[in-house]
C-alpha cells in the first residue's frame, strides 16, 4: 500500500484539537463533533464575524468537509444536540426548518443565543448571534439573524436544504448507518495503523451506541428476518473483537494491554 494511502487511512482515527469557539455549551460543529472520525480533507475556516460593531455579536463558522456522504444528516444532529435542554429546562430551546433571505435553512434557539444553519455543497455553515441584547430600555429579544451577515453568507454560500431534509424519524433510521458506516471504516484503517488505540476506541463507542440493536446472546437468529443494521452491527463486532486481539502485549505505550479487549457488554455480542 502506498504511503499516502496509509497516512489517510490513519487520518480516519486522528483527534482534532478542540478550539476556544468549541468550549460553548453548544459543543462542536460538525468537525471533531461526537462520534464523527477526523478525515482526509476536513477543514474548518477562520471564524468571521460581523463586519459593523453591533450589539448582537454575530459570527460565522464554516466548516469544510472531504467526505460529505453524512454532512446533512450531521448538520441535523448537531442542531438536535443543540437544541436539547434537559439540563436547563427554564430556557427556550426551538429548531425547525425557515426560510432567511429566499433559502431554507435550520433555525435553532437555545437560551438566550440562535443560530441558522445550513449545507453549501460539501460546507456546513453556522451563523450565531445573541438573540438577547440589553438596551438602555430593556432587554430586547432578536429572533432574525442580522440581515446584511445571512445574505451576504448564503449569496457566498447557497443553501441545499429542502425542508423535506428534515425528517425526524428518517434522521433516526440514518444515524444507525452513519454509525456503522464510520465504525466500519476506522476498524478498516486499523488494519494498516501502527498505533490503533484511536480507531479501536472509535469504532467500540460506536458499537456500544448500537448495542440495544443487536440479538440477546445465545438467541437464534433468523438471516432472512434480521434488519439490515443488525447484521452490520454483529459484523462489526466480530472485527472490532479480532482488530483488539491482534494488539501486542508488547506495546509500549500500553500499560494494560488488557484494556484494549471490548467491554463485557460489547463481547456479549454474536
Amino acid at each position: 500500500m502506498l504511503p499516502t494511502a496509509i497516512l489517510a487511512l490513519l487520518a480516519l482515527a486522528a483527534p482534532v484539537a478542540p478550539l476556544a469557539r468549541d468550549a460553548s455549551p453548544r459543543g462542536r460543529f460538525i468537525i471533531g463533533s461526537p462520534e464523527r472520525p477526523a478525515m482526509v480533507g476536513d477543514h474548518q475556516e477562520p471564524r468571521r464575524y460581523e463586519r459593523v460593531e453591533s450589539a448582537v455579536g454575530a459570527y460565522a463558522d464554516i466548516d469544510e468537509v472531504g467526505d460529505a456522504a453524512w454532512l446533512r444528516h450531521e448538520l441535523e444532529g448537531y442542531a438536535r444536540r443543540a437544541s436539547a435542554c434537559a439540563a436547563r429546562p427554564r430556557e427556550r430551546c426551538a429548531v425547525g426548518a425557515r426560510r432567511v433571505a429566499g433559502a431554507t435553512v435550520i433555525h435553532l434557539i437555545r437560551g438566550a443565543h440562535a443560530e441558522i444553519l445550513w449545507t453549501s455543497a460539501r460546507r456546513a455553515v453556522r451563523l450565531g448571534w445573541r438573540r438577547l441584547v440589553d438596551t438602555p430600555t430593556g432587554t430586547m429579544t432578536v429572533d432574525d439573524p442580522p440581515a446584511d451577515f445571512a445574505a451576504a453568507l448564503l449569496a457566498e454560500l447557497p443553501s441545499d436544504l429542502s425542508p423535506a431534509d428534515l425528517d425526524a424519524g428518517r434522521w433516526a433510521d440514518d444515524e444507525v448507518d452513519r454509525r456503522l458506516d464510520y465504525a466500519e471504516r476506522v476498524l478498516a484503517g486499523c488494519a494498516v495503523a501502527t498505533d490503533t488505540a484511536g480507531c479501536l476506541h472509535f469504532a467500540r463507542a460506536s458499537l456500544l451506541a448500537l448495542e440495544t440493536d443487536a440479538p440477546p446472546d445465545g438467541a437464534a437468529v433468523d438471516p432472512a428476518a434480521e434488519p439490515t443494521a443488525s447484521l452490520r452491527l454483529r459484523i462489526a463486532a466480530a472485527r472490532l473483537r479480532r482488530a483488539a486481539a491482534r494488539q501486542s502485549p508488547l506495546v509500549p505505550w500500553c500499560a494494560a494491554p488488557g484494556s484494549l479487549a471490548p467491554p463485557q457488554r460489547l463481547a456479549a455480542l454474536p
